[in-house]
């Protein structure tokens, strides 16, 4: 069970991303920006 959550929260960020991709490719860029900016 730990692991299936573990993947879960793992892959979380990447299917939120494709659906924002899918939806709104113009959102991807600055969205990306501002997280890279926020993990530096």
């Amino acid at each position: 069970m730990t692991i299936i959550a573990t993947n879960f929260f793992l892959w979380m960020p990447f299917c939120v991303v494709n659906m924002i991709q899918a939806v709104k490719p113009d959102v991807l860029s600055e969205l990306l920006f501002t997280v890279l900016s926020l993990s530096i």
